[in-house]
């Protein structure tokens, strides 16, 4: 299965990034902490490879401490500055603030421009909010509610873009695709969910097998993702109608629970 999202208003939302590249002191791009390679937009060199720029690794709650820690550590050996974040936590605008000191080339630089770039549903608008100390942007659980770019002043310094979450026209291999369905950064309507559902089970039974068996009470050390989600449809009762398994309601309770961090701490890729 190939997955892809590129509708007409990323197209639009990257020209126009574009035309205001000139005014855009710093770039802050935020990944998702459990998939950083996944969540980088290439586009993103293309249009500001010449500009500073800080990485922020959001919902650092729900990733692997150990194996985000090992990921900054990867960036700062390549000269790129990165921190981990909660934006939801909205405690970490101070630490964002001195990032960006750290990072822009004049230090004493009254007003700072950032971008806000990232992927659909990786937490750009928690982030402002969190900046701004109080909700004047859209947030939704769903990817794609931003549409256009908007300018917002925070504190006496900085001087945010929000942008719209944006992908790029074709992904490099297949399980970029998956990660980015998994974690719930494209559109549910643009991948079959049996199979995401299907990849992230395969995925913890390599890496992470007692998170299924502790969530969902498998006792057995089942490796088939079919069984086990039987056990699952059984021990949670789903069902459609007498003991016809639902299978549907299956895949989508998988999903949620592992992206709600109810299956622990998981980290989907490591440097």
């Amino acid at each position: 299965m190939t997955i892809q999202w590129f509708p007409g208003h990323m197209a639009k939302a990257i020209r126009l990034i574009k035309e205001k590249q000139n005014q855009i002191d710093i770039i802050l791009e935020i990944l998702d902490a459990r998939i950083p390679l996944s969540s980088r937009n290439p586009v993103l060199d293309e249009l500001f490879s010449d500009k500073p720029r800080l990485l922020l690794f959001n919902k650092e709650d729900l990733s692997d401490r150990f194996i985000t820690n090992k990921w900054l550590a990867y960036f700062k050996a390549k000269n790129i500055e990165a921190i981990s974040i909660n934006a939801l936590s909205g405690k970490e605008a101070h630490k964002i603030e001195r990032a960006v000191k750290k990072v822009i080339a004049d230090k004493d630089k009254k007003s700072i421009k950032c971008v806000v770039f990232g992927i659909p549903n990786v937490g750009k608008s928690s982030l402002i909010n969190c900046l701004i100390g109080k909700k004047k942007v859209l947030v939704g659980d769903k990817p794609g509610v931003t549409k256009k770019e908007n300018w917002v002043t925070v504190g006496k310094n900085l001087i945010l873009l929000d942008t719209p979450g944006i992908l790029w026209p074709k992904f490099k291999n297949l399980n970029i695709g998956y990660n980015l369905a998994v974690t719930n950064c494209i559109k549910e309507q643009r991948y079959d969910v049996d199979q995401v559902a299907t990849y992230l089970c395969n995925f913890l039974i390599k890496t992470s097998p007692l998170a299924i068996k502790s969530r969902f009470k498998i006792e057995d050390n089942e490796k088939n993702p079919v069984k086990i989600f039987e056990k699952i449809a059984q021990n949670r009762g789903c069902y459609i109608s007498g003991n016809e398994l639902d299978y549907d309601r299956v895949y989508d309770l998988f999903l949620r629970e592992f992206r709600s961090g109810k299956l622990g701490k998981i980290s989907l890729e490591t440097p």
